[in-house]
């Protein structure tokens, strides 16, 4: 499994450190990142720096657009 799968909602962002992998967002191309952390939900946008609950490991991910030339 990769560590970004897609899914009806955008793209599943995942550390696959346990079988099944640990869900860490879910992003789409226009830079919105979704997070769900307990009850709460929060939205970021274009950079995300998380640590897997499981595991402990850091991940981040940078999907800002770059622009047009």
């Amino acid at each position: 499994m990769q560590p970004y799968e897609h899914d009806d909602r955008g793209i599943r962002w995942v550390c696959d450190c346990s079988n099944p992998p640990v869900l860490l967002a879910i992003y789409d191309q226009s830079g919105r990142i979704e997070i769900k952390v307990r009850d709460r939900y929060y939205i970021a946008h274009d950079e995300l720096q998380a640590t897997c609950p499981r595991c402990g490991t850091r991940h981040v991910l940078n999907i800002r657009q770059s622009p047009a030339l």
